[in-house]
């Protein structure tokens, strides 16, 4: 659905009312919503003056009762020595047995799909840009992901150069066990027109 005049408008996906799921009741849970200087996330859908919703795969696609069930983004310090800013995106997501690759474990894509999401809110939120890109993501699988199951992503920006942002993002579940980590690079939109040869 589109705003007035085709502009573009935002539907809340998740707030703070998230934080009452079931399966968010895990007592690691409530340490990080209640840790110090947290601030929850009240994410949108947002949609594009084409009437496309930004990010589908994310918001809507993945999002049913064997998928991605509920999640709650947050913001909090970051305790990374190479953290640029000393703050870092965190999801928590909670997942059914529908994003399988193999039965009883989730596909190796849907961890790529959560990093990149994360490390990319983070580069956007440093940057100060809508929708950097992703020039790349390098991820090292750790341990697979059991479903059902609850995980958290986690990521920080470590540099930015110029149109580049250089990220971080770590995978786990909650309680200590390492899924996947990543490095990724972003780049933000020219502001200026390339000049040609």
């Amino acid at each position: 659905m589109s705003g007035a005049g085709g502009r573009r408008h935002h539907d809340k996906i998740s707030d703070e009312a998230s934080k009452n799921h079931p399966d968010f009741q895990l007592p690691w849970i409530p340490a990080i919503l209640n840790g110090p200087n947290v601030t929850i996330i009240t994410e949108t859908r947002r949609i594009e003056n084409n009437g496309q919703v930004a990010n589908s795969m994310f918001n809507d696609t993945l999002v049913h009762s064997e998928g991605m069930k509920a999640r709650i983004q947050l913001r909090r310090p970051c305790l990374e020595p190479d953290s640029l800013s000393g703050v870092e995106d965190m999801l928590i997501i909670t997942i059914g047995n529908g994003l399988d690759g193999k039965s009883g474990r989730a596909h190796g894509g849907f961890s790529s799909l959560v990093l990149d999401h994360i490390t990319g809110t983070s580069a956007a939120r440093e940057s100060q840009s809508t929708a950097p890109s992703t020039a790349y993501l390098h991820v090292d699988y750790k341990n697979p992901v059991p479903t059902p199951c609850v995980i958290s992503a986690r990521a920080w920006v470590t540099e930015i150069s110029g149109r580049k942002v250089f990220v971080k993002g770590v995978l786990d579940d909650g309680r200590g066990t390492g899924l996947a980590t990543a490095k990724a690079l972003f780049v933000m939109a020219r502001t200026e027109p390339k000049s040609s040869l």
